[in-house]
């Protein structure tokens, strides 16, 4: 087996794809700075981007066993910091680069993605977030979805609260919210029909 240029490069320790790495971000900033928005790579560029611009909070997080966690534009962080040693952190953070715009909230109590998150005594008490906006779970009867898909929005819902819930009354509350929502909607059918 012969031994390329760039098996022997990487053996003596030059390594020619992290040299790209600057040129890699330098388009990555110009891309999203012109707006890559709709195109189909837009999000992979974006999370890289990110992926990047994170390091020092994910690094921070990591040295004082605390929780970091993102998704598309969503931040979550625990931390037992003073608010003025947090918002010192995260304001270095953000001066790293003006392109990324964050809105700081601090709270014992928030709510993230579709849970609620509370810190009740350095413990975190997770449970089902449901948006106002959102309608309830349960499609019409006289949709033309197959009936399995009916049964399949209410098995998600019990498993999502399973997962989801930090504590059995949160489910308990969750599994009876999706009994009455699945309730009223036969109830609602029912008098569609007789009416």
């Amino acid at each position: 087996m012969t031994k390329t240029n760039a098996y022997q490069e990487i053996t003596n320790g030059i390594y020619p794809l992290a040299d790209d790495l600057h040129s890699v971000l330098t388009l990555l900033d110009d891309l999203l700075k012109r707006g890559a928005m709709g195109s189909p790579f837009t999000m992979v560029l974006a999370n890289i981007y990110m992926l990047e611009w994170e390091q020092k909070l994910i690094q921070h997080q990591t040295r004082h066993h605390e929780i970091y966690g993102r998704y598309i534009d969503d931040v979550f962080m625990t931390t037992n910091l003073s608010k003025e040693d947090i918002l010192k952190e995260l304001d270095e953070t953000i001066k790293t680069d003006s392109n990324v715009k964050i809105s700081i909230t601090i709270s014992q109590s928030l709510e993230y993605l579709d849970v609620t998150i509370e810190n009740n005594n350095e413990d975190l008490k997770i449970s089902i977030y449901h948006k106002s906006a959102s309608e309830p779970y349960i499609l019409s009867y006289e949709s033309d979805h197959p009936r399995h898909i009916h049964a399949n929005i209410i098995y998600t819902a019990l498993v999502q609260a399973a997962r989801s819930c930090s504590n059995m009354e949160d489910f308990d509350m969750e599994r009876l919210s999706t009994e009455m929502i699945l309730l009223i909607t036969i109830i609602d059918q029912n008098l569609y029909n007789i009416i």
